[in-house]
């Protein structure tokens, strides 16, 4: 009881959760944490159409230095269907709370799925509109504020679950998570990883990440400063 945490109106038995990365594209990891103090899970982010160049996990992915990353996850492997069908199911059995994680670029999609999900009952939805390197690629949604009031407009009214916006650090973050909160965000999620950053491999003179332009965003300890 004493590690019990709330985040609106979500009860956790610990404010440990599984974050949105490649260990969520499926519950698996989340049922192996789930004995040893893991709360609940927000699952990778999920679009409802995948580019092809999307539909593998880049390689290398991640390159980790001074016990922090550089990575690229911005990929997805199994289609969003396998959590409807399958992985709700799962983390349901276990009691704990499910958050589902979208894609904030599309905002047809990104409604399309919460209609889909809310069919079957989750905890509350990451809209992630936070993605380090996929936003150098190609476009930065954590400081277009225009997209933030379409996107809150459009699922708040679709929607009475909680809805968690998920933001990275950035120059506009305060502003953009008050202007969240006003248009009806239950939370904040912060913050993705940093960057993009970009490791040399001094031997080959070639990016460390295998992402296309070599960029990634930087986790771990490098940016706990700046997290917290």
């Amino acid at each position: 009881m004493i590690l019990e945490t709330q985040v609106g109106s979500l009860r956790f038995s610990t404010p440990l959760l599984l974050a949105s990365g490649y260990i969520t594209e499926t519950p698996e990891f989340f049922l192996r944490a789930l004995p040893y103090g893991c709360s609940g899970i927000i699952t990778r982010s999920l679009k409802k159409n995948v580019p092809v160049e999307r539909s593998r996990i880049t390689s290398p992915r991640y390159a980790v230095f001074d016990n922090s990353m550089l990575n690229c996850e911005w990929g997805n492997e199994k289609p969003w269907t396998d959590w409807r069908d399958h992985g709700v199911g799962q983390v349901k059995a276990t009691g704990s709370p499910l958050i589902i994680s979208l894609s904030g670029r599309d905002l047809e999609s990104c409604c399309d799925l919460i209609r889909e999900f809310d069919k079957v009952g989750v905890d509350a939805f990451e809209i992630n509109i936070s993605c380090s390197h996929s936003g150098a690629l190609h476009g930065n949604l954590n400081v277009d504020t225009r997209h933030m009031t379409q996107l809150m407009k459009r699922v708040r009214g679709i929607t009475t679950t909680p809805i968690w916006i998920k933001l990275s650090y950035s120059n506009m973050l305060l502003p953009m998570a008050k202007q969240a909160e006003d248009l009806g965000a239950d939370a904040i999620v912060c913050t993705n990883s940093i960057g993009p950053g970009m490791l040399i491999d001094t031997k080959t003179a070639k990016p460390k990440l295998g992402i296309k332009g070599g960029g990634g965003g930087m986790t771990g300890k490098a940016i706990f400063p700046v997290a917290l």
